[in-house]
Order: C-alpha cells, then sequence, then structure tokens
C-alpha cells in the first residue's frame, strides 16, 4: 500500500503535464483578427489599426491610408512589425483603405466614410457626431455612433 501512493501521486502528476493544464492555452486565432476604430475627437478624425484586447499579435505591415478628393495627397500611415498603428487627420470625409498582414494572412477594409455633427444636440452641450459608412460603391449608406468599430476582413494577395 505504500508504494501506491507515490506511484499515484507520479501518475496523476504526468497524466497533468501531458494533458497540457500546466501551460496557458494558445490564443484564439480570431483574436488576430484585426479591429479597426474610428472616433472623433478635438476635431480631429482618429483611426486605431490593432489586435483584440489581450491579444498579443505582431503585423508584419500595418497600412491606413485616407483619400479625399479635395486634397491633392493620400494620407498615408505605415507601420511595420508593430501591434498597432494611430492615425490622426482632419479629414472628415475621406474614403478609408485598411490593411494588416499577419504571417500569410491578409486583412483588409475599404469604405467611404463621413463624419459629421449629429443633429439635434442642445446648445451648451459638446457636440455630438455620427459617421456615415458606404462599403461598396453602390451599396447602401450605414449609420453608425461614434467610436465606430469594425473587424478587417481576411482576404486574398
Amino acid at each position: 500500500m505504500r508504494g501506491v501512493r507515490p506511484l499515484m501521486t507520479f501518475v496523476v502528476i504526468a497524466a497533468v503535464t501531458l494533458a497540457g493544464c500546466t501551460v496557458n492555452p494558445p490564443p484564439s486565432p480570431l483574436a488576430a483578427i484585426p479591429r479597426l476604430l474610428v472616433d472623433f475627437a478635438n476635431n480631429s478624425t482618429v483611426l486605431y489599426l490593432s489586435s483584440s484586447i489581450g491579444a498579443d499579435v505582431r503585423y508584419g505591415n500595418l497600412t491606413i491610408v485616407l483619400h479625399n478628393d479635395n486634397v491633392s495627397e493620400d494620407a498615408a500611415f505605415h507601420a511595420l512589425n508593430r501591434y498597432g498603428l494611430i492615425a490622426n487627420s482632419s479629414l472628415t470625409f475621406f474614403t478609408l483603405r485598411a490593411s494588416a498582414d499577419e504571417s500569410d494572412t491578409y486583412y483588409y477594409y475599404n469604405a467611404t466614410m463621413n463624419i459629421a455633427k449629429r443633429p439635434g444636440t442642445p446648445s451648451g452641450q459638446a457636440p455630438e457626431y455620427q459617421i456615415f459608412i458606404r462599403e461598396t460603391t453602390d451599396g447602401p449608406i450605414q449609420q453608425a455612433a461614434i467610436p465606430y468599430k469594425h473587424i478587417l476582413e481576411e482576404g486574398r494577395r
């Protein structure tokens, strides 16, 4: 009986170790999908492109490009081997191209966005803003609150 207890202890420890209960589980593959957040504060459009909170994903290339026909040059923001990208612009009407590369996977999001004051804000209060989004040339215009959050889509090169 004395020899059985140490043997059982060893079997239990070995089973726990082999089952992987002593290590952290691998991150969810969904955590690697980048998120885009569009905000408007202090008369500036701020765009955040990063992985989900709590996910440590370093992307090989993060890119945000803003285009407006009234501006002579696109506003382009790039980051290599980073966890996230922050872009600031004075534009409130623009075409957005956001992309992220992670290993052999490519994520993207394209849309036309218009940030405007929400009507009916009482005087004396800080104005509230909303965003109008068109994701395809002939698609419907969607209305959303600020900050606007979107998950990028997986694509092919």
